[in-house]
Protein backbone atom coordinates (compact mmCIF):
# COMPACT_ATOMS: atom_id res chain seq x y z
CA UNK A 1 0.00 0.00 0.00
CA UNK A 2 0.90 3.42 -0.11
CA UNK A 3 2.56 5.44 2.70
CA UNK A 4 0.73 8.93 3.37
CA UNK A 5 2.98 12.07 2.03
CA UNK A 6 4.81 9.56 -0.27
CA UNK A 7 5.53 6.76 -3.25
CA UNK A 8 4.43 3.55 -2.97
CA UNK A 9 7.04 0.92 -2.26
CA UNK A 10 5.62 -1.60 -4.82
CA UNK A 11 6.59 0.65 -7.48
CA UNK A 12 9.38 1.04 -9.69
CA UNK A 13 10.53 5.07 -10.32
CA UNK A 14 9.92 6.14 -14.30
CA UNK A 15 12.31 5.34 -16.49
CA UNK A 16 13.11 8.30 -19.33
CA UNK A 17 13.77 6.56 -22.58
CA UNK A 18 13.59 3.19 -23.55
CA UNK A 19 11.14 1.39 -20.85
CA UNK A 20 9.83 -1.66 -21.61
CA UNK A 21 6.25 -0.75 -19.34
CA UNK A 22 6.00 2.68 -21.45
CA UNK A 23 2.58 1.80 -24.48
CA UNK A 24 4.50 3.53 -27.25
CA UNK A 25 2.54 2.36 -29.71
CA UNK A 26 -0.39 3.72 -28.41
CA UNK A 27 -4.13 2.78 -28.03
CA UNK A 28 -4.81 0.23 -29.67
CA UNK A 29 -7.56 1.50 -32.43
CA UNK A 30 -10.81 0.85 -31.87
CA UNK A 31 -13.22 -1.94 -33.65
CA UNK A 32 -15.13 1.18 -35.11
CA UNK A 33 -12.21 2.78 -36.64
CA UNK A 34 -10.93 -0.63 -38.10
CA UNK A 35 -14.48 -1.24 -40.00
CA UNK A 36 -14.49 1.85 -41.41
CA UNK A 37 -10.87 1.57 -42.65
CA UNK A 38 -12.03 -1.89 -44.34
CA UNK A 39 -15.31 0.00 -45.96
CA UNK A 40 -13.13 2.69 -47.42
CA UNK A 41 -10.68 0.21 -48.93
CA UNK A 42 -11.43 -0.01 -53.30
CA UNK A 43 -12.67 -2.92 -55.08
CA UNK A 44 -13.37 -3.42 -58.87
CA UNK A 45 -16.61 -4.40 -59.54
CA UNK A 46 -16.37 -7.44 -62.27
CA UNK A 47 -19.18 -6.48 -64.57
CA UNK A 48 -18.65 -2.57 -64.85
CA UNK A 49 -14.88 -2.46 -63.97
CA UNK A 50 -15.49 0.76 -62.04
CA UNK A 51 -13.27 0.62 -58.98
CA UNK A 52 -15.62 2.00 -55.62
CA UNK A 53 -15.10 1.85 -52.25
CA UNK A 54 -16.49 -1.53 -50.45
CA UNK A 55 -18.96 0.70 -48.28
CA UNK A 56 -20.70 2.17 -51.64
CA UNK A 57 -20.33 -1.42 -52.81
CA UNK A 58 -22.93 -3.01 -50.23
CA UNK A 59 -24.89 0.14 -50.21
CA UNK A 60 -25.70 -0.13 -53.99
CA UNK A 61 -26.30 -3.65 -53.59
CA UNK A 62 -28.98 -3.23 -50.98
CA UNK A 63 -30.45 -0.31 -53.05
CA UNK A 64 -30.43 -3.28 -55.91
CA UNK A 65 -32.63 -5.73 -53.67
CA UNK A 66 -34.55 -2.83 -52.68
CA UNK A 67 -35.74 -2.22 -55.97
CA UNK A 68 -36.06 -5.69 -56.70
CA UNK A 69 -38.68 -5.81 -54.24
CA UNK A 70 -36.77 -7.85 -51.01
CA UNK A 71 -38.89 -6.69 -48.27
CA UNK A 72 -35.79 -7.21 -45.88
CA UNK A 73 -34.06 -4.36 -47.84
CA UNK A 74 -36.55 -1.94 -48.52
CA UNK A 75 -36.98 -2.51 -44.82
CA UNK A 76 -33.41 -2.10 -43.82
CA UNK A 77 -32.90 0.87 -45.99
CA UNK A 78 -36.43 3.06 -44.20
CA UNK A 79 -35.23 2.19 -40.70
CA UNK A 80 -31.55 3.93 -41.13
CA UNK A 81 -33.07 6.72 -43.19
CA UNK A 82 -36.25 7.55 -41.28
CA UNK A 83 -35.70 5.27 -37.75
CA UNK A 84 -37.73 2.21 -36.90
CA UNK A 85 -41.14 2.85 -36.45
CA UNK A 86 -42.22 3.10 -32.75
CA UNK A 87 -44.49 0.66 -31.26
CA UNK A 88 -47.14 1.12 -28.36
CA UNK A 89 -47.34 -1.31 -25.83
CA UNK A 90 -50.75 -1.04 -23.93
CA UNK A 91 -50.26 -3.20 -20.55
CA UNK A 92 -53.57 -3.13 -18.14
CA UNK A 93 -53.22 -3.87 -15.12
CA UNK A 94 -55.56 -4.66 -12.13
CA UNK A 95 -55.53 -1.61 -9.77
CA UNK A 96 -53.93 -2.78 -6.25
CA UNK A 97 -55.69 -1.76 -2.97
CA UNK A 98 -53.16 -1.91 0.13
CA UNK A 99 -54.09 -2.39 3.16
CA UNK A 100 -52.77 -1.68 6.50
CA UNK A 101 -51.53 -3.86 8.93
CA UNK A 102 -53.61 -4.87 12.12
CA UNK A 103 -52.13 -5.10 15.46
CA UNK A 104 -52.09 -8.50 15.20
CA UNK A 105 -49.84 -8.88 12.37
CA UNK A 106 -48.09 -6.22 12.93
CA UNK A 107 -46.94 -7.90 16.11
CA UNK A 108 -46.26 -11.19 14.35
CA UNK A 109 -43.72 -8.88 12.22
CA UNK A 110 -42.15 -7.44 15.07
CA UNK A 111 -41.40 -10.20 16.83
CA UNK A 112 -40.07 -12.07 13.55
CA UNK A 113 -37.65 -8.85 13.44
CA UNK A 114 -36.67 -9.46 16.72
CA UNK A 115 -35.52 -12.99 16.56
CA UNK A 116 -34.05 -12.37 13.46
CA UNK A 117 -32.03 -9.29 15.23
CA UNK A 118 -31.10 -11.75 18.21
CA UNK A 119 -29.78 -14.37 15.57
CA UNK A 120 -27.69 -12.01 13.83
CA UNK A 121 -25.89 -10.49 16.75
CA UNK A 122 -24.72 -13.79 17.39
CA UNK A 123 -23.03 -14.11 14.51
CA UNK A 124 -22.00 -10.34 14.42
CA UNK A 125 -21.45 -9.21 17.93
CA UNK A 126 -21.61 -5.54 18.10
CA UNK A 127 -18.29 -3.78 19.29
Amino acid sequence: MARKGGAPDNLKPFVKGDDPRRNIAGRPPSLISQLQDILSEQITDRKSGKSMEKGKAILATLVALALKGDIRAIQEILDRIYGKAKQEINLHLPELKIQPLDADEQAQINKSLEALNESNTDIHPES
